[in-house]
C-alpha cells in the first residue's frame, strides 16, 4: 500500500534505502544456551524507505520474533 499525495509537492520520496532478507530463521534459547524452538523459519521480505508496510498474522505466528530478529536483538 502507497501513500498517494492529491499534489506531487506535498511529500518527498527517497528511496535509498532498502533492506532485505533472505533464508531469515529465528530460534528461541533456554537456559543451558541450546536451542529450545524454531519461531521463524527461512522467510525473506525487502523493506524500501518512503513505503508504509504492514506485518499481519496470528497472535504467536512471529511478527515480534521477525521485528526482533530484523533488529538483531534478543526477543
Amino acid at each position: 500500500m502507497k501513500f498517494v499525495p492529491k499534489n506531487k509537492s506535498e511529500i518527498t520520496y527517497n528511496n535509498s534505502t532498502i533492506i532485505t532478507w533472505r533464508n531469515l530463521s529465528a530460534y528461541t534459547i533456554n537456559y543451558d544456551r541450546q536451542v529450545h524452538k524454531q519461531v521463524i523459519h527461512n522467510v525473506k521480505g525487502m523493506l524500501k524507505s518512503g513505503e508504509l508496510t504492514g506485518i499481519l498474522g496470528g497472535s504467536g505466528s512471529g511478527k515480534s520474533s521477525l521485528m526482533s530478529a530484523l533488529a538483531c536483538r534478543s526477543p
